[in-house]
């Protein structure tokens, strides 16, 4: 129950809609409901998207369990799955141009934290919701997808990067409003090549480059477990 409490009033508080009652009830009953994973520190970002979206608790809580279970996003809080880590690959592969400002990165924090929460730490609340209608159709490996066409729309702003900035100016590219439709259309669009790659990445396939070693480190998340 603390660190629930401790996350709630930290979640999206820009939004001006009265939801931690809510959030607070989703996020308890979900510990009870899946006592192997309990909660975990960024779900709140998560649970909180259907509330603003306008579906009631009830409601909420299913969407949110479906996200968790029908989605596998529970994963990626069972163990620690560098999604990053396969982002730069995607990245080597299909913008290859803008691939060279993350030479020497072995991660890219930004990327992790938005894969977990399915992007809500970041964007708008229009925004989650196109997301959320890609993801909800064609699964979680959407996400790489809509991150690229993200930093390829702001591909200037990741050419001047220094090396040293890169961190912070990613978060700027997952955080600044672009045309939904747009948005919609272009991730859609590299969708299809996008998952291919991932496929082939998954099944061994050589690019012809290094690539890391594991994508998963397993017994490393942060748990907290919530039993009351």
């Amino acid at each position: 129950m603390m660190y629930i409490q401790r996350d709630v009033p930290r979640t999206r508080p820009h939004d001006k809609i009265q939801y931690k009652d809510s959030l607070t009830n989703i996020l308890k009953a979900y510990a009870v409901y899946d006592r192997e994973v309990g909660y975990c520190s960024g779900m709140s970002f998560v649970a909180v998207i259907p509330i603003l979206l306008g579906f009631e608790a009830d409601d909420a809580f299913r969407v949110f369990v479906f996200v968790m279970y029908g989605l596998n996003l529970r994963e990626k809080y069972i163990h620690t799955v560098r999604d990053d880590q396969m982002f730069l690959i995607l990245l080597r592969i299909h913008f290859p141009q803008l691939y060279s400002t993350f030479q020497g990165y072995n991660d890219v924090d930004s990327i992790f934290v938005w894969c977990k929460t399915l992007g809500t730490y970041y964007l708008p609340i229009d925004m989650c919701a196109v997301v959320w209608d890609i993801v909800l159709v064609h699964g979680t490996d959407a996400m790489f997808a809509i991150a690229l066409v993200l930093v390829e729309y702001h591909r200037e702003k990741i050419r001047h990067a220094s090396w040293d900035s890169i961190h912070f100016v990613m978060y700027e590219v997952l955080s600044e409003p672009i045309s939904t439709s747009l948005l919609s259309k272009r991730s859609l669009a590299l969708l299809p090549r996008v998952l291919r790659s991932l496929e082939r990445i998954r099944s061994g396939h050589d690019f012809g480059f290094d690539q890391p070693r594991s994508h998963v480190r397993r017994g490393t998340r942060q748990r907290h477990s919530e039993q009351n």
